[in-house]
């Protein structure tokens, strides 16, 4: 005997389910239950514990103070209180982070922080009934050496790629240098700041990327993040006609060719479509390179090609040719 599975016949009977009567008393039902366990334990005077997580938020540290062991972002408390009390605790989420102004508590080689400072900021946020059963850590400290301060360049350390028909005009950081506080023996071996790993594809327009600097142990850089901006420009093609030119011809010869002009088809940034005219190019066609010719076509160069430009090409790319005689020739009786 087989059996027809229909998922959209288990999705009707499951809705129609759900729907019933009999699911909407059980719904109700197990809500007031919820609130009645609610509000038993808001009554009963049991005490509870739970552990929350306070932020740490580390304040006006000095620049050459360089941290050499990650400073902690938290501590853990553990309190103790009514019920009822502890339910607003999790409910509300009240702790503020802990400021710790570094300044205060610079020792020879750390920023210790005592157990008791904790202590006394937290019990700056909770109700005079409330326990503090426990604080971890238990010690607090942050190890650091002063670094010596010199400025480097900064160094994208990534690669960047523009989506069809456009190419990179210009980059630069904003800003271009940092300062960075280190060992002397770090920075004796550093020559610019690099940051972190950063590919980027498909530019179209300018763009202002945000990257942090790549950590060095040891090292501190001010800034921590720079803002690299890339221009860009989209390319397109322009068209011009070129006469050729005869240079070096002696007297009575003169040079022609058939036709005359050609044109030179190229491609430009359309912001600088304007840039260009028919005086920025020369095809010039000396008089020995003809008479070496081995046919009476010559093929189209260009002697002074203007900086910014690409994908010069030529129409027609050869052009027929003649040294044709001018004047009287040299000799003639």
């Amino acid at each position: 005997m087989s059996m027809n599975f229909s998922w959209q016949e288990f999705k009707e009977k499951t809705r129609r389910a759900l729907l019933s009567k009999r699911s909407k008393d059980l719904g109700v039902f197990l809500l007031f239950f919820v609130i009645a366990s609610v509000f038993w334990l808001i009554q009963t005077d049991n005490t509870m514990e739970k552990e929350f997580s306070i932020p740490v938020k580390l304040k006006n540290t000095p620049d050459n103070v360089v941290f050499t062991s990650e400073p902690a972002k938290e501590v853990r408390v553990r309190i103790k209180d009514r019920t009822s009390v502890m339910i607003n605790y999790w409910l509300n989420k009240s702790f503020y982070p802990i400021e710790v102004k570094v300044p205060d508590f610079l020792g020879k080689d750390a920023v210790a922080v005592p157990l008791a400072y904790f202590q006394q900021q937290v019990r700056r946020q909770i109700k005079s009934s409330t326990t503090i059963v426990a604080i971890k850590p238990d010690t607090f400290e942050i190890y650091y050496s002063k670094g010596a301060y010199m400025r480097f360049p900064v160094k994208l350390s990534g690669t960047l790629k523009t989506a069809r028909q456009y190419y990179i005009t210009r980059t630069f950081f904003s800003p271009d240098t940092v300062a960075v506080y280190a060992p002397q023996d770090i920075l004796d071996t550093m020559t610019a700041a690099y940051t972190t790993k950063r590919d980027v594809a498909n530019l179209s327009d300018t763009s202002r990327i945000s990257i942090p600097l790549k950590p060095i142990k040891g090292v501190k850089y001010i800034p921590a993040n720079v803002n690299l901006n890339v221009l860009t420009d989209m390319y397109t093609e322009k068209t011009l006609e070129i006469p050729l030119q005869g240079v070096n011809f002696p007297p009575g010869k003169a040079f022609r060719a058939f036709p005359s002009k050609v044109k030179v088809i190229f491609t430009v940034g359309l912001s600088d479509y304007q840039k260009y005219d028919a005086g920025d190019f020369h095809i010039l066609v000396s008089y020995e390179e003809l008479l070496n010719a081995e046919s009476d076509k010559y093929t189209v160069k260009i002697n002074n090609l203007p900086e910014g430009i690409s994908q010069v090409r030529f129409v027609p790319a050869q052009v027929d040719f003649l040294i044709e005689q001018v004047g009287e020739a040299d000799g003639k009786n």
